[in-house]
């Protein structure tokens, strides 16, 4: 049977991993790092959603406030899992992988936090006609990366 920390430890990777690639996706992609949709730059937003200027401006303000907010949690989080990472190697004590797991849960929470007020700042600024362009097109984005997935899968044989 696998050790119950060991179970905890898969979950809160499966959870956590993909936060901390936001970032460099965004960097790669061009888009503002950090943003609530990274992939979709302030730019990209205004002509998406056809934004009046002031509502572009107040949404770059959110995006780099978010920026600026997320990042230190994100380093912290990727600190504690390779803390954790380096432990579960060194089959560390259940006690000391604990405090770290708790780091990681921590940072986790407040990456959740900080990602609800940024969406709440976002819903703020947009009409609901902008917000429902907004939601459609995430809706489209998400279909296409799930379609690029399954196609992926298919072509593996």
């Amino acid at each position: 049977m696998r050790n119950p920390t060991h179970l905890m430890l898969l979950g809160l990777f499966a959870v956590t991993l993909p936060l901390l690639g936001v970032s460099a996706r965004a960097e790669d992609e061009g888009a503002q790092p950090g943003s609530e949709h990274h992939e979709m730059s302030a730019e990209s937003w205004k002509k998406n959603l056809e934004l009046s200027d002031e509502q572009s401006d107040k949404l770059k303000a959110a995006m780099k406030a978010h920026e600026d907010e997320v990042k230190p949690l994100r380093d912290q989080m990727k600190e504690a899992i390779k803390a954790l990472h380096g432990q579960v190697k060194d089959k560390a004590g259940d006690a000391d992988i604990k405090v770290t797991l708790e780091k990681v849960e921590k940072a986790h929470q407040d990456l959740e936090a900080a990602d609800r007020k940024h969406k709440e700042e976002v819903v703020a600024i947009l009409t609901p006609t902008q917000r429902a362009k907004k939601l459609l097109w995430e809706m489209e984005k998400m279909h296409r990366e799930h379609e690029g997935e399954h196609g992926r899968e298919e072509h593996k044989d």
